[in-house]
């Protein structure tokens, strides 16, 4: 028998993912984002569980430029919790990003990644 807090759980995973990414994000989490924003931040994960549950391949949230980037071993730029910096990805492709971003190039975008 499901206890029902687990039922919320697998009811509300895109809401709790949003949650604790808010959190892990700490200050990359500006103060100043609207309600409109987090609620489009929220969209970007109620997408990646939407195509996690339609392909069977695991989603997750990516942010464009790294929370901290680093190339070479060297953090050199923050990027930040915000929702023109989040995308819906298949989780492997994010795993091997990780947070590497190459230094003097443009961020990468959806035609960066095979689907």
């Amino acid at each position: 028998m499901i206890d029902s807090k687990a039922k919320y759980r697998r009811k509300n995973r895109a809401l709790l993912a949003y949650k604790q990414a808010l959190r892990r994000a700490g200050p990359a989490a500006p103060p100043w984002l609207t309600p409109e924003q987090h609620a489009q931040i929220l969209a970007v994960y109620q997408e990646a569980q939407a195509w996690t549950e339609q392909t069977g391949i695991k989603h997750s949230v990516d942010h464009l430029v790294p929370l901290k980037a680093q190339s070479h071993g060297i953090h050199y730029l923050c990027g930040l919790h915000v929702p023109w910096n989040l995308r819906a990805i298949p989780e492997h492709l994010n795993r091997d990003r990780c947070d590497w971003f190459p230094v003097g190039e443009r961020p990468p975008d959806d035609e960066d990644f095979d689907f």
